[in-house]
């Protein structure tokens, strides 16, 4: 739909994301930032951001907030953003239960779905009905195994590659790097977060 122009050129998101911390944690790594890098937006944002580039081209930082202590992580974070044309805000958290939604606004219409749901979402085309929808794929991609075989096939290329074969659906480097880019930008202009 997006790249048809069937709802014409983006121009908003909002992204919530997030939850209470609930992983089984070892040890204490995960929450120091010497070890992990950074928080919630280094651990889940990365992925979050990959897909908003993809989806509506290169992301600038406008404005970033969060809770970290000065050696510590965040658990919850405000990034204002723009992705190609369109702008807005990415809120996630690891304290917080957040809706979950992603939601991509166009001059004639919105298109969102949840979080963790690979194949329903819901459009709207100019203020008509709210268009309930499914995308038809591969059962084991609408199930909770799709993380199984996303992993399986990162393994996979990750092997193909060590004996320098041919890769399937091979993410550069230099894609990669966009989204990682973006986080140390949003570090870099790091102001408090108010709760």
């Amino acid at each position: 739909m997006i790249d048809a122009g069937a709802l014409g050129a983006a121009s908003a998101f909002e992204i919530t994301e997030g939850g209470p911390y609930a992983w089984p944690a070892m040890s204490f790594s995960f929450f120091d930032r010497k070890i992990a890098g950074g928080g919630v937006l280094m651990d889940s944002g990365v992925h979050t951001l990959d897909l908003l580039q993809w989806l509506l081209g290169e992301t600038r930082v406008v404005e970033f907030f969060d809770d970290a202590a000065a050696d510590g992580v965040e658990c919850n974070c405000v990034a204002n953003l723009t992705a190609g044309n369109a702008q807005g805000s990415l809120c996630m958290s690891r304290s917080v239960i957040m809706p979950n939604i992603y939601r991509l606004e166009f001059e004639h219409g919105w298109i969102e779905w949840e979080h963790d749901d690979a194949v329903r979402f819901r459009f709207g085309v100019d203020g008509g009905e709210v268009v309930n929808a499914e995308v038809r794929c591969d059962a084991r991609w609408s199930s909770g195994e799709r993380f199984i075989c996303a992993l399986a096939a990162q393994l996979r290329n990750f092997v193909r590659t060590c004996r320098r074969e041919p890769a399937e659906d091979i993410v550069t480097a230099a894609e990669a790097r966009k989204s990682v880019d973006t986080i140390a930008l949003c570090y870099s202009k790091r102001r408090q977060l108010i709760i």
